[in-house]
């Protein structure tokens, strides 16, 4: 394996990790806009709605990314711990 190749793992081995973290993000700000009151907390749910949609501009543009390195990208998975989720990506 080249010194390119190995390089080039590397990005794509860092991509996937900040994808999945991205793939989390998306998710926990959906579960929090879905459990936000636009009547009670209107101002609240508008940021919450930014973040998910900032998130989810930085999932597709690293998807973008993984692709035009010829990497497909890592599926989300569900995740019943993001403490744990957390802890696993970061190591």
């Amino acid at each position: 394996m080249s010194g390119t190749d190995l390089a080039s793992d590397r990005l794509a081995d860092a991509l996937q990790r900040v994808l999945a973290t991205e793939h989390a993000a998306v998710w926990a700000f959906g579960s929090l806009g879905a459990a936000t009151s636009q009547s009670a907390t209107p101002e609240l749910l508008a940021r919450v709605g930014r973040a998910w949609e900032e998130h989810r501009g930085r999932r597709d543009r690293l998807h973008g990314l993984l692709l035009e390195l010829g990497r497909a990208q890592l599926l989300p998975l569900p995740l019943d711990d993001l403490v744990a989720f957390r802890q696993e990506i970061l190591v």
